[in-house]
């Protein structure tokens, strides 16, 4: 449990640094990069989860990063549930191959981002059309997922490796009730 804990973190961590780096230009003139290495942390991290668990943690991190975000109102909160559950319902057909966890990834962003342009046009707080949308904020937030991709996955397997290893010690000490300490 600390380990998923400090996995979603450092992608928060390391998506306030790639925010940093790549200020936001609302006014839509120039290429746009949204990091998203939170999500992408979450659906990493929910993978073989039972679907309540899975939307009770999307649900939580998303009213987290709305309360730390001064910006639109329930905005992850709506789209990291709602994305997570369809992504959830391909995610059992997945296997845990690096190729298809990158797709999966790549999808769910784009399935995040159509819900962000869905709210963003639902509410008016954008009048931008699809293809400006998809022209201006998607196709480099895609594009530039694909090596951070890449590198989380292999972070996961680490740390599914490292969870592993502690599960395993941690049974090797173990013993059953059934046996006395004498061995009899």
């Amino acid at each position: 449990m600390g380990l998923k804990i400090a996995f979603v973190v450092f992608g928060m961590f390391c998506d306030l640094l790639l925010g940093i780096l790549f200020p936001q230009d609302y006014s839509y003139m120039h290429l746009l990069f949204v990091p998203q290495l939170t999500f992408m942390c979450i659906l990493l991290i929910t993978q073989r989860k039972p679907l309540s668990q899975v939307m009770l943690i999307a649900l939580t991190i998303g009213i987290i990063l709305d309360l730390n975000q001064s910006g639109y109102v329930l905005l992850n909160t709506l789209t990291y549930t709602a994305t997570i559950y369809l992504v959830y319902l391909w995610l059992t057909r997945v296997s845990e191959s690096v190729f298809e966890t990158l797709l999966l990834i790549i999808v769910a962003i784009f399935c995040r981002e159509l819900f962000v342009y869905g709210y963003m046009s639902i509410f008016n707080f954008s009048h931008l059309t699809f293809i400006n949308w998809f022209t201006y904020r998607e196709f480099l937030t895609l594009l530039g997922h694909i090596p951070l991709s890449l590198l989380f996955i292999q972070l996961n397997r680490i740390r599914l490796d490292i969870n592993n290893n502690i599960d395993q010690r941690r049974r090797s000490k173990e013993s059953p009730l059934w046996i006395d300490s004498s061995g009899n």
